[in-house]
């Protein structure tokens, strides 16, 4: 449920002199008129972002050189549990990337029993591909996937083989969960426009002969409530299914799957004592005459008899994932992981505390009733962590197991680009991660082979939206949770590679989520990890902006001896903040709504330390609304958050994407998705701006969009274009198709496609 591009800082130089953060956004926004008809020049067509295969002979004399894929990494958002028309129990897992891959598993043993690559219908379009929305009907034989991006692909689990779904809703909606329909078909809710789906394939013996496997008919139910942009919570009992909207009324509706009728359930009211906020129902299960909804961010889960319509208790703690007892027990029950990251298992008939169980898990990624092998009536439960290794609990026994999947890695999209301060480049993946990518630039030789750069790997947690430096500090802004993670501490003096590689070999176990965490000791929100080296290995972790409804950290500056980091609100909301944060990372000080309605996209600094300069924009969280349509630049006042200045750039535009102060004038650069833009410090008198084209721009997509000071040109990228501007005539010349340009001190030009690197001379 995140971005496709992501922010990026820039070459060291800038990182530590002009922009730290060289600026992300969704898009277009700058503010002057440009007269009818008036252009600065007609742009040159980029060249052609022709593929590139590993083994391919490079040179210096070749613009474009293919670097790598450097995040091959197995992340799996849910698995699809089920059994195949033979018998065998099966787990269908996806592997995020560009092209994601489908793998489908022997449940008992691991083995990967076929696997599929996602790629895209069209070679222009983009191959990105991951899945929420997973399922398994025993009966038909059938698998379904619903993808991020709005495909569908059935799986027939008897000859194990793949085909795509037509006639998917011309809106290609962001499939959220799925279930089977108990009709041979399945459901699947959707974010974007918050409904219900249901897909029949056509049975094999009606298909018009040569006509595809992937054919059936769509039904939508819904709206659900008022503005809700989510379904996502799903469950079926009989001919009726329950659905968890959000974020404008978390709420449960029931639906019936063939007369139509939708009834909703409005949650309890929330007692004194009860924490967190409500944004989703997040996840469903029916057992017997009980229905359990668990609500998200409150990690709650409510207990409702359906026989008489009243909610009955609740269970506080819960982390993500519902399952139920297993086929061979009549005795309704449910089995969930708690927020202490351990199984428990709950009796709603007599609602008695919850028994913890003996299996460490964190969340069920869908979970599954599997047979042990020759014992038909023997059941463990089984679900996956995030790395592709199923988790199992004996019903039995009692006791609990796990077994390494032969799961496909995928080519994880690059969210986000950075330089590190001992001149490394590091890479974010799109979607929830251990570990970033590091590469360090190598002079090119004739013997390079496309594809052949050498990455290594350094741990984070969640989704990087940004990179930046402090001194020697390596910092990235992750979500969710606008959480700010200082990654490396770099020693300058230390033998290449020695305290480079920040928190050591005992942190390799963080590729593995539900591994024994290690030694730590907290202060504050301050978390120093101890190594058994000795060495100078920080890692700090800090909320952002706490209890001001902030989730991604989209941009960072080096400032005046602090951190400055800009962020995007929660689900649901709208209006960023601007916050300063101590070099020991132990306070700091958040301003929101500088701009009402509109969040920081990008940092460049002012006259002073205690001034800093904002690209604004209305990046509002997931399920609202943008709330202002012109994209501003602001000079703020770091000591009260005053707005001292502020501008439209050029008029229409929805946000400023990139700002580069002029190290030979000292004016202010900036681009929006169609414009570029020069202003005065410190009153932001705008000098010129030249608009380029009218292309739509977005307030979901905030990052990775830069611009550099290249003496007599800028160099930036927007709206997947990379290109150059002449500060004199402001003429653009499109370079290449990309995103999260970097420009090192050597004038070398690093960006992504997809999930690949490209370097390029410059």
């Amino acid at each position: 449920m995140t971005d496709k591009h992501a922010a990026p800082p820039v070459s060291r130089r800038t990182l530590l002199g002009v922009t730290l953060a060289g600026a992300v956004a969704g898009a277009a926004g700058c503010g002057v008129t440009v007269p009818p008809g008036e252009r600065a020049t007609t742009e040159a067509a980029p060249p052609s972002p022709r593929g590139h295969e590993p083994g391919e002979r490079s040179n210096e004399r070749r613009e474009e050189v293919l670097v790598g894929s450097p995040l091959q990494q197995v992340v799996i958002p849910v698995a699809g549990w089920g059994r195949t028309p033979d018998g065998r129990d099966i787990a269908v897992m996806v592997a995020a990337g560009s092209p994601g891959t489908i793998t489908v598993i022997d449940a008992n043993s691991g083995a990967a029993l076929e696997a599929f690559e996602l790629h895209a219908e069209d070679e222009e379009e983009d191959a990105t591909a991951s899945a929420w929305a997973v399922a398994v009907d025993s009966e038909s034989g059938t698998a379904f996937v619903g993808t991020t991006d709005g495909r569908a692909f059935l799986i027939d689990t008897a000859s194990m083989s793949l085909a795509p779904v037509v006639g998917v809703p011309a809106d290609r909606p962001f499939f959220e969960r799925a279930v089977p329909d108990g009709d041979g078909g399945f459901l699947a809710t959707t974010y974007g426009d918050g409904r219900l789906l249901r897909f029949t394939p056509t049975p094999p013996d009606d298909r018009a002969a040569g006509s595809a496997p992937g054919g059936g008919t769509w039904r939508e139910y819904g709206p659900f409530g008022q503005e809700n942009a989510y379904s996502i919570g799903l469950a079926r009992a009989g001919t009726d299914a329950y659905v968890g909207t959000g974020t404008s009324e978390p709420a449960v509706f029931k639906v019936g799957l063939t007369d139509g009728r939708i009834e909703r359930i409005d949650l309890p009211a929330p007692k004194p004592s009860y924490s967190g906020e409500r944004t989703f129902v997040y996840d469903l299960a029916v057992s017997g005459d009980y229905l359990f909804a668990r609500v998200d961010p409150e990690n709650r889960v409510y207990i409702r008899n359906t026989a008489t319509g009243h909610w009955t208790a609740s269970i506080p703690d819960v982390a993500p994932g519902l399952a139920v007892q297993h086929p061979g027990s009549s005795h309704p029950a449910l089995f969930f992981a708690g927020l202490d990251q351990r199984l428990y298992e709950y009796d709603p008939v007599a609602r008695t505390r919850p028994v913890r169980r003996s299996l460490q898990v964190s969340a069920l990624r869908g979970a599954g009733w599997i047979r042990l092998p020759g014992r038909r009536h023997r059941y463990r439960l089984t679900t996956t962590n995030a790395t592709g290794m199923l988790l199992t609990w004996d019903a039995t026994s009692g006791g609990s197991g796990r077994i390494r999947a032969d799961v496909k890695a995928g080519s994880r999209p690059i969210r986000s680009l950075g330089v590190g301060p001992d001149g490394r480049l590091f890479a974010g993946a799109f979607g929830t991660a251990y570990s970033v990518a590091t590469y360090t630039p190598q002079p090119l030789t004739d013997e390079f082979q496309d594809g052949s750069g050498r990455f290594g790997t350094l741990p984070c947690h969640g989704q990087i939206e940004a990179f930046g430096v402090h001194g020697h500090d390596l910092l990235a802004g992750s979500y969710p949770g606008a959480n700010l993670q200082r990654l490396m501490r770099w020693n300058p003096l230390a033998p290449a590679g020695h305290s480079n590689s920040p928190l050591s070999a005992r942190l390799g176990n963080l590729l593995d989520p539900d591994a024994e965490a290690p030694r730590r000791r907290t202060s504050g929100s301050r978390a120093v990890e101890t190594p058994e080296d000795g060495l100078d290995h920080v890692k700090v972790d800090l909320d952002l902006a706490p209890d001001t409804g902030q989730d991604r950290p989209v941009c960072l500056l080096s400032h005046g001896g602090r951190v400055l980091v800009g962020t995007a609100p929660d689900y649901g909301q709208t209006g960023g903040a601007l916050t300063i944060v101590d070099p020991a990372f132990t306070a700091q000080r958040s301003y929101r709504d500088v701009v009402p309605g509109q969040s920081p996209l990008c940092l460049a600094p002012g006259r002073t330390r205690d001034e800093a300069l904002a690209g604004m924009g209305p990046a509002a969280g997931y399920g609202a609304e943008a709330a202002a349509a012109e994209g501003r630049v602001a000079r703020i006042d770091l000591r009260t958050g005053e707005v001292l200045a502020s501008t439209v750039p050029v008029a229409g535009e929805m946000n400023v994407s990139a700002l580069a102060l002029d190290a030979d004038d000292g004016t202010l650069w900036g681009i929006t998705r169609n414009s570029v833009f020069q202003l005065r410090v410190p009153d932001l008198r705008v000098l010129r701006a030249q608009r380029y084209g009218d292309r739509r721009d977005s307030a979901r997509y905030v990052t990775g969009r830069t611009l550099h000071d290249a003496g007599t040109a800028l160099m930036g990228c927007a709206g997947g274009d990379i290109f150059e501007i002449d500060k004199a005539t402001l003429a653009r010349r499109l370079i290449a198709r990309g995103t999260n340009l970097l420009r090192l001190e050597s004038g070398e030009l690093y960006y992504s496609r997809g999930s690949q690197l490209f370097r390029r001379l410059h």
